[in-house]
């Protein structure tokens, strides 16, 4: 099966920022499709374009597997993403939660796609401080604060045949970092930047901080009309989607 996704830049960018009422009512529902997929992928394109960063995410019988925190309750991410060592670069797993708040979204807001300069630095502030408390230095809603919780790392995943296998060398605490992917663009200084490391003033949970990359940022920075990535549990739902309704 062909797992991998075209998609439109432009109008991605319009459908999630923009506030049209083609579009009203039905963003929530296309975002449970494809939204941890489109997430993630970008952000595999990301580090590989922009940092040479090859990522994986763990997968186990072939669906990504849940970072958790080992007791059976408790918070739940979206995603393992592992980094692939290469010369003078250390392995990285990121825990990674994903958040595809748009436009339409409570507490949103619009941003148009040709939105100058100023105006796209005040929103991408403005939307920084919409989910990081400045003064008490934390995320200010538990259901983002979550990426900050420790995770139990994985020890097996599926490997390029699809068996399950060992994770070798075991990962290790200190090769873990927590990761936020949010669609709408934001930066605490308003700057145009697709992925960037936030440094707390204390450790939590061992975390001395976390990154955050995002998705509107990042698909503003390239220039060309279509990307193609690699979405397969978005794939694999659109084709469901076409058996069942014709």
């Amino acid at each position: 099966m062909n797992t991998t996704l075209t998609i439109d830049r432009s109008a991605v960018l319009s459908f999630f920022d923009e506030l049209s009422l083609a579009s009203k009512g039905h963003v929530s529902a296309i975002v449970g499709i494809v939204g941890e997929d489109l997430g993630i992928s970008l952000l595999q394109r990301c580090l590989q374009e922009t940092y040479g960063v090859i990522s994986k995410v763990v997968t186990h019988g072939g669906l990504p597997k849940t970072p958790t925190n080992g007791t059976g309750r408790g918070d739940r991410l979206d995603r393992w993403l592992l980094t692939q060592p290469a010369p003078s670069r250390h392995r990285t797993l990121y825990q990674v939660e994903v958040k595809n708040w748009s436009s339409t979204a409570i507490g949103g807001k619009e941003l148009r796609l040709d939105a100058d300069e100023s105006a796209l630095r005040q929103y991408r502030q403005e939307r920084w401080l919409s989910h990081w408390d400045s003064e008490r230095s934390c995320f200010r809603y538990s259901f983002v604060s979550k990426v900050l919780s420790r995770m139990v790392p994985p020890t097996h995943m599926d490997d390029e045949t699809g068996r399950l296998a060992p994770i070798s060398p075991p990962v290790q605490l200190d090769e873990v970092e927590p990761l936020i992917c949010f669609w709408w663009a934001t930066h605490p200084k308003g700057d145009d930047v697709s992925l960037f490391r936030y440094d707390t003033p204390a450790p939590v949970n061992g975390f001395t901080g976390f990154w955050v990359f995002s998705m509107s940022n990042y698909l503003r920075s390239l220039h060309v009309p279509e990307i193609n990535l690699e979405m397969p549990i978005a794939a694999r739902r659109l084709q469901w989607l076409s058996r069942l309704f014709r």
